[in-house]
């Protein structure tokens, strides 16, 4: 659906929407940060493997966490994006709404780390006019997946695992959470995840390589 989609909305005129990345490479992606307890986690695991990876944050939790976190994951060479300030869809946000809401986040982001702020993913991957629109003004690229052994319903480590080692394909743009109730089976995962996709050679990056 994605794929799809993406083509159209750039001829007309709005802003690049990411759904796939090069071959030969994996991107891991990792949304509803930064979470006190597992983003730790995550960044600790892509040092020992010396991988880059994306954070799509929220400013709420930015806010409840402080930006330790999101210093940390810039001074490791990762992709801070934004996920706006709250989790909510924003299918049908007009311009103004989406744009005060994005811009809340980046102010966020840019505060923490003095980076401009280039990817953005939308809640529920839900995308409107007004919320293009707010991208294009902010200068936003858009950043969908292509992949994700859904790690938000409840799976365990091991499925979450076989999943990944089933399905993934070159190229494949990973959603994955390191925030929320499942976030501790991400967590165990992520190690042999990472083992698989480096053993069959993929280069796992952040989209700023993508």
């Amino acid at each position: 659906m994605f794929s799809n989609l993406a083509p159209k909305l750039l001829g007309l005129g709005f802003p690049s929407i990411k759904v796939r990345g090069k071959d030969n490479h994996i991107y891991l992606t990792f949304d509803d940060g930064p979470d006190p307890i597992f983003t730790p986690q995550i960044i600790r695991i892509c040092r020992d493997f010396s991988i880059k990876a994306t954070f799509f944050v929220l400013g709420e939790r930015i806010e409840a966490n402080g930006t330790e976190i999101i210093k940390e994951l810039i001074q490791d060479g990762h992709t801070v994006g934004s996920h706006s300030y709250q989790h909510r869809s924003m299918l049908f946000w007009g311009t103004l709404k989406a744009y005060n809401n994005l811009k809340k986040t980046d102010d966020l982001i840019h505060n923490a780390t003095n980076n401009k702020v280039i990817w953005f993913r939308p809640p529920y991957g839900h995308i409107s006019l007004g919320l293009l629109t707010a991208c294009r003004t902010i200068e936003y690229k858009i950043a969908l997946w292509s992949f994700t052994p859904e790690d938000w319903k409840h799976r365990s480590a091991k499925e979450l695992i076989q999943q990944t080692k089933i399905k993934i394909r070159s190229g494949d743009i990973v959603l994955l959470h390191d925030h929320g109730i499942n976030a501790h089976n991400t967590v165990e995962a992520l190690p042999e995840i990472i083992e698989f996709l480096t053993k069959k050679g993929y280069t796992l990056s952040n989209l700023e390589e993508a």
